[in-house]
This record gives structure tokens, C-alpha cells and sequence, in this order.
């Protein structure tokens, strides 16, 4: 069984495991199984980063920490000249926020639809 290092960075903790319900057959069949770290607020995601190399970031914008939130978390990431893939994702994904990542080489999406562009991600990067 092949395992995927995922970074959530995400401040509802019920929302991780929606997702990988929805797509557990989809990793059944794969034989994918994620090894994951959540954290609530942007505070150490670059000490997570660094240190635990993640393959794959999950990145809410609106986060419990007002000061920080996922737009700015993706910013300082890429400066560190991280190329781990992100999914950057928020129930309200307007023109301004997508304009603040569409640099910065993430896939971007709604949260409703962070099921399909993860399971999308896994077999563009992860899959053979």
C-alpha cells in the first residue's frame, strides 16, 4: 500500500474526514492510503512543511486564525520555493481571492468540489 503524506491545514476538524469518506473506494482501488497531519491555523504550516515534507497540501482559506489565512499561508510557502502540489479551496471563492494564488501554482476550487479535484490531483501526480 502506497502512502501520501496529506497537510490539512483546516480549522473545521469534520471536513477532512467527509472528504477521504467520499473517495475511500476511489483509494481502495488504488491502493493509496494518506498519511495525514491537520493543523487549525496557519501558525506553523511552514515548520509542518519543512519538516515533515508533505506530498500533497489541502489549504482552506478561512481559517480559526483571522491574521493568517490560506491565500497568505500559499504565499509564504511558495517563497520558501516549495513545489509540494496545493488544493486551495473556500465555500466563497470570488474573483479577488483566486487573483491573490493564480500565481502561485495551485489547483483552486470551491469546497463543494474538493473531493473531485483531490481524487484528479492523486492520479495526475501520484499514480503511474
Amino acid at each position: 500500500m502506497k502512502k501520501i503524506k496529506v497537510l490539512w491545514v483546516e480549522d473545521d476538524p469534520n471536513f477532512p474526514g467527509s472528504i477521504n469518506y467520499k473517495i475511500r473506494s476511489f483509494l481502495r482501488e488504488t491502493h493509496i492510503e494518506f498519511d495525514e497531519d491537520y493543523l487549525k491555523n496557519g501558525k506553523y504550516v511552514w515548520d509542518v512543511v519543512r519538516d515533515w515534507q508533505p506530498d500533497l497540501i489541502m489549504m482552506d482559506h478561512n481559517l480559526e486564525d483571522v491574521l493568517i489565512n490560506g491565500a497568505n499561508l500559499i504565499v509564504q510557502i511558495r517563497f520558501h520555493s516549495n513545489d509540494t502540489p496545493i488544493i486551495f479551496y473556500s465555500s466563497e471563492m470570488g474573483p479577488l481571492l483566486i487573483e491573490l494564488v493564480e500565481d502561485t501554482d495551485v489547483v483552486i476550487c470551491s469546497r463543494g468540489d474538493v473531493s473531485e479535484e483531490l481524487v484528479r490531483l492523486i492520479k495526475s501526480k501520484f499514480l503511474e
